[in-house]
């Protein structure tokens, strides 16, 4: 993402809160029936997919067979912090 003379935002994310990021994410720019609503442009959706490729290549559980139990679990330690 990058852009000639814009500045970079950092953010940063530990590997729970990445997990559900990345699984909110996913479940926006899956949602076809609503995609017009969620997205008023070419533009959001392709940022959007540039976020999802990020994390992609951070975080190999995506792609483990018990994603959606470590999204859970990770769901649980946020919420009694």
């Amino acid at each position: 993402m990058d852009i000639v003379n814009n500045k970079k935002i950092l953010i940063s994310f530990d590997k729970d809160e990445a997990l559900i990021f990345f699984e909110w994410l996913s479940k926006l720019s899956d949602d076809e029936k609503n995609h017009n609503k969620i997205f008023s442009d070419s533009i959001e959706e392709k940022i959007v997919y540039e976020l999802e490729s990020i994390l992609e290549e951070a975080i190999p559980e995506i792609f483990e067979s018990d994603y959606k139990k470590k999204v859970l679990l990770a769901k649980k330690r946020i919420e009694s912090n």
